[in-house]
């Protein structure tokens, strides 16, 4: 990239000058038009200009994002921000693979941003970034906290526990049953199980509580009261599920005590994880 491309004119340097005092990196064609007191085409022409000029990244129409001096466009977007912004002031929060990235949950990056809202969201991608958002009901919109990612920005993400939650629900948004042990293991001596466990039963869904508690007990995680607790929520459903459904068949048969049909070898999980 050239030092001439990124040199900022007096409008320029005055628009962007005063987005960072708003503490606004991302921002909207509106707050353009605010700040230089311009019209929305005569916003339009500056903000093309410098897009051209790689001082901002065009996120989506409309929205774009300040790129600091010396780097990348791309590389300079903070992309949960980016997320955050699409939703426009929505409930949202970020989830699965991305909150396990979040929280130190994986040991390698996690390129995608997985949102989740109440609000239907088609999926996009951004330089070759994708946004994948998932539906969620309203009422189960709790476990969740704010992280700051910068002294200016901060993000919705759900907290460690909702996140083990959320990926033994849908194992296939985080890289597997085997990845979301990897996680509990990494956050094993932070992480509140018995809030875990509370979250577990107040979210109503069997098969990721049952999911939950056979890998507590294979992994010697939580209390003793902790784990009866989920266990007899868990008891109301005879139904057997799948430890993890995006795996094939059926490796190391059934476990009646949390009614799991174990499709693959456990014993991997917890050498790979004590090594």
């Amino acid at each position: 990239m050239s030092q001439k491309k990124k040199t900022l004119g007096p409008v320029s340097s005055h628009l962007v000058q005063e987005l960072l005092k708003e503490g606004k990196r991302v921002f909207r064609s509106r707050d353009v038009c605010r700040i230089l007191k311009k019209d929305a085409r005569a916003a339009a022409d500056l903000v093309s200009e410098m897009v051209g000029r790689e001082i901002l990244f065009r996120i989506k129409p409309g929205l774009f994002y300040v790129v600091p001096l010396g780097s990348s466009r791309a590389s300079a977007v903070n992309w949960y921000v980016a997320a955050r912004e699409m939703m426009s002031g929505r409930p949202y929060y970020i989830g699965y693979y991305s909150a396990m990235a979040i929280h130190g949950m994986t040991t390698h990056p996690v390129k995608d941003v997985f949102v989740v809202s109440p609000v239907r969201r088609q999926n996009r991608n951004v330089a070759g970034v994708s946004f994948l958002f998932q539906y969620a009901d309203p009422r189960k919109f709790f476990g969740l906290q704010d992280s700051w990612l910068t002294s200016s920005e901060q993000i919705s993400v759900s907290d460690p526990g909702r996140t083990v939650i959320d990926c033994l629900s849908r194992p296939d948004l985080c890289g597997g049953v085997a990845e979301a042990a990897r996680g509990m293991w990494l956050k094993r001596n932070s992480l509140d199980w018995g809030k875990t466990v509370d979250g577990a039963i107040r979210f109503g869904a069997y098969a990721p509580a049952k999911r939950l508690g056979f890998l507590m007990e294979l992994l010697g995680f939580g209390s003793a009261q902790d784990i009866e607790g989920l266990k007899a929520f868990t008891d109301r459903s005879r139904a057997y599920v799948p430890l993890d459904p995006t795996v094939s068949g059926e490796k190391d048969g059934f476990r009646s005590r949390w009614k799991i049909r174990v499709n693959f070898n456990v014993d991997e999980i917890r050498q790979t994880l004590e090594t």
